[in-house]
């Protein structure tokens, strides 16, 4: 039985239920370690390291397999990743090393692309799902290899691999016959700024600009900064739309002080959006949405509290049901460009997938502790303007982050609670979410505690 290269469980970077997210810290791992593999198959205190190689051509597509025969548990799905367990013979004097000769005698045999012939490897992200015993003992690195000849692989018939050719990331990702590393790496690829080459699709929320001529250094100096969190849909009650869905207060744009011509979103809501249904303003967008909304609350609250997992595959899942009839480009992806929103700067593009899966690992950690009005107040005062500071889509992230409310007051057996009814609080809720961006949540935990207690 060989030898196969292990990281203890405590050693590795914080994993979120399932994800991929951006990482190449190798230099912070310490050594790794060879184990028997009939030994650790299925020790849960120890990672098995897998490459993952995802070959991308210059339109941005994948390419694409399905297994025939071989492993039991993947036959008949299909992938667009190359990867296996780490042996001996790919020993080398680095981690980083290491892996990409497992990476690249992975390619060699299921590929039969020979060393010189093989593409440059670029370590990116890793790949983790922790719902089942195979997925929770292996640890996934996602390397992109561009594939530039005019020709698709062609397998080998040894390897049963029957070759599909190259897709979009976002239709592998939304595509159940994919395994779900698949899904999730090429989510990854399809939302991440920095991993993709291709020119940058426009932003579609006026209220949420492109920062140009922003550096990456830049964005990190003033991630600090935060105007307010974007508009969303009462989930209660459609009447408040006027309100807080983009046809008054927007994403983040206006402040509860400013005036018609300092706000980034029109006041009568004329701006029009391209959607696969043609040109349409923003309020009639917004009309639609709102249906969109309640069926999405519907559905959370007929269903079990317990079985509710906010991850964040639930977070663009719920995107995607809100937009996704009039957006299937972008709808349910994490942005791809920079932004701003007032005076605030999101995380860049880049940071946002890992932004979301800490954000959901601390979510979950701090739900068991809210037991009492102070402590579940706090809870949803960090939930709430935690999501809208990390801004994670390009448009309604107010929507989203309203209904994730809602799924997190259903879990602590709790009414919805809108926290921007009406004027006067809309104004109490904005102050108290910039006072919380210079790190004092006092106003902000107090406005929730008054909004469980009402």
């Amino acid at each position: 039985m060989p030898r196969i290269l292990t990281l203890p469980r405590t050693d590795s970077p914080a994993l979120p239920p399932e994800g991929c997210w951006a990482w190449n810290d190798f230099a912070s791992l310490p050594p790794p370690f060879w184990r028997e593999r009939a030994e650790v198959e299925h020790d849960e205190s120890l990672l098995q390291l897998i490459p993952y190689v995802v070959l991308r051509n210059a339109a941005g597509e994948l390419w694409c397999y399905a297994r025939s025969g071989g492993d039991a548990r993947l036959d008949g799905r299909r992938s667009c990743g190359v990867g296996g367990h780490v042996e001996e013979i790919d020993a080398a004097s680095s981690l980083y090393q290491i892996l990409c000769n497992t990476a690249q005698r992975e390619m060699a045999e299921e590929l039969a692309l020979e060393p010189g012939a093989q593409p440059t490897l670029n370590a990116v992200a890793l790949i983790y799902e922790g719902h089942s015993p195979i997925g929770r003992v292996h640890l996934g690195v996602l390397f992109i290899a561009g594939w530039a000849a005019a020709a698709p692989p062609t397998p080998p018939p040894g390897e049963a691999l029957i070759g599909i050719g190259f897709l979009p990331p976002a239709a592998i990702a939304a595509d159940a016959r994919f395994e779900l590393w698949s899904r999730l790496a090429a989510g990854f690829v399809a939302t991440s700024a920095g991993c993709n080459n291709l020119p940058k699709e426009p932003h579609h929320d006026p209220a949420t600009t492109p920062a140009i001529g922003t550096t990456s250094e830049q964005l990190a100096r003033t991630t600090s900064r935060r105007s307010q969190p974007a508009g969303g849909v009462s989930p209660a009650d459609s009447q408040h739309d006027h309100q807080l869905n983009g046809t008054g207060t927007g994403a983040g744009g206006r402040s509860p002080s400013a005036t018609a011509s300092e706000s980034t979103r029109p006041l009568d809501a004329t701006r029009e959006l391209d959607t696969v249904h043609g040109i349409l303003t923003y309020s009639e967008v917004s009309e639609h949405l709102a249906v969109n909304i309640a069926y999405a609350l519907e559905m959370l609250v007929d269903g079990n509290p317990e079985q509710i997992e906010i991850t964040p595959d639930w977070i663009r899942n719920i995107h995607r049901q809100l937009a996704g009839e009039f957006f299937p480009d972008w709808a349910g992806r994490f942005r791809s460009s920079e932004v701003q929103v007032g005076t605030h700067f999101p995380p860049p593009a880049y940071d946002v997938a890992v932004n979301i899966a800490n954000y959901c690992l601390d979510l979950a950690t701090r739900i068991p502790h809210a037991s009492d009005g102070e402590s579940i107040a706090a809870l949803l005062a960090w939930a709430d303007w935690r999501f809208q500071w990390i801004h994670p889509f390009k448009d309604f992230n107010g929507r989203v982050g309203r209904i994730l409310l809602v799924a997190l007051c259903f879990k602590l057996n709790l009414p919805p609670a809108n926290p921007s009814a009406d004027d006067d609080s809309r104004t109490r809720y904005f102050n108290a979410l910039r006072d919380a961006d210079r790190g004092d949540f006092t106003a902000l935990n107090d406005f929730w505690m008054e909004r469980l207690s009402a």
